[in-house]
């Protein structure tokens, strides 16, 4: 017996999908996941504030004073405005009134403000350590790493902020999808150059990591920063599956994508900064911390007594002196 409904063609790239999801690409959002996914990740945002906000009223602590602070918080803050973002951009709720903006949220808020912010300050992290270890250098492109960090920062911005502040929402490279309520990409390019892009950023940022593996800068940053990637890229990968399944326009696929991004952000931070917070909170000390603490405060000592000021530190002869101390002092000045 023929069945008396038409076949219905798969608009998914892999039709076995749609036995398990449906046949539709989206559900227009405020499904029961949503509202338990998205309040759980912004109470999870707010404690990663608070723990921001804790180690900055800490920050003149001994072992703190190499932390960057100020670096610390503005990569948070990129992390929590990448997920919040990516809550609007996947569609968890109705894009109407102050969410309606596809331009604003898709690129401002998820990439300028949140993703480039974030992945930037952990670039910025690993060129420092390159640039003065490996190649004696303080500067790139006539800007201070030492100096002047934020613009160096700005700089290592510019790049998306070009390709996603101006090129994109003038090409009007996203529109809105009345059927799911979702802002996609209007074609097959625009989707495939924001993939491109966006693992090419984590590519460089794994081959950076793997330049200055090899590095001993004595505060523990490399060490911070490799655990941190790898782990955070190994979360983010997870979110392949969903666009592979094209299931992001259904509450399960765009939990887990808003989820992997958060999880990327809070295993970074954590990894980063977790030995930190456990001393802060438990007075723990071991004695590679002993050791470390003793090296903070010999480069601190050094400042007090060289007085020398950060041009000192720019000039074209780093290789003369010891580049440990050279970062030492440049963390110092970052801070």
């Amino acid at each position: 017996m023929t069945s008396d409904y038409p076949h219905t063609i798969s608009m998914r790239r892999f039709s076995f999908v749609d036995s398990i999801f449906g046949h539709n690409l989206g559900d227009g959002g405020s499904q029961v996941l949503d509202f338990i996914v998205v309040p759980i990740g912004i109470i999870i945002c707010m404690v990663l504030a608070a723990a921001v906000g804790f180690m900055w009223t800490k920050r003149h602590v001994n072992f703190m004073r190499m932390k960057s602070m100020k670096f610390v918080i503005l990569q948070t803050v990129g992390g929590i405005m990448w997920y919040l973002g990516f809550v609007v951009r996947f569609g968890h709720f109705p894009r109407t009134g102050i969410l309606h903006s596809c331009s604003f949220w898709n690129f401002y808020v998820s990439i300028m403000c949140g993703f480039t912010i974030w992945t930037t300050c952990i670039l910025f992290r690993l060129l420092r350590l390159h640039l003065l270890f490996n190649h004696g250098k303080s500067s790139l492109f006539g800007v201070s790493l030492i100096s002047n960090p934020f613009g160096f920062i700005g700089l290592l911005c510019l790049p998306h902020a070009i390709i996603y502040g101006v090129l994109l929402p003038a090409a009007g490279a996203v529109v809105r999808k009345e059927s799911s309520n979702q802002c996609l990409y209007s074609n097959g390019f625009w989707a495939w150059t924001d993939n491109v892009l966006f693992f090419g950023v984590w590519a460089f940022l794994l081959a950076m990591s793997l330049v200055v593996k090899d590095l001993n800068d004595g505060f523990g940053e490399v060490r911070n920063l490799r655990r941190a990637l790898h782990l955070s890229l190994c979360t983010l990968a997870i979110t392949v599956i969903v666009e592979v399944l094209q299931i992001d326009g259904l509450a399960l696929g765009r939990a887990i994508v808003t989820s992997s991004v958060l999880a990327s952000v809070c295993i970074f931070f954590v990894r980063q900064n977790g030995e930190e917070l456990q001393r802060l909170v438990f007075n723990k000390d071991t004695l590679e911390y002993v050791s470390q603490d003793q090296a903070i405060d010999d480069a601190v000592l050094r400042e007090e007594n060289d007085g020398t000021e950060c041009d000192m530190l720019e000039s074209s002869n780093l290789a003369s002196s010891s580049r440990a101390q050279i970062f030492a002092r440049t963390l110092l000045h970052n801070s």
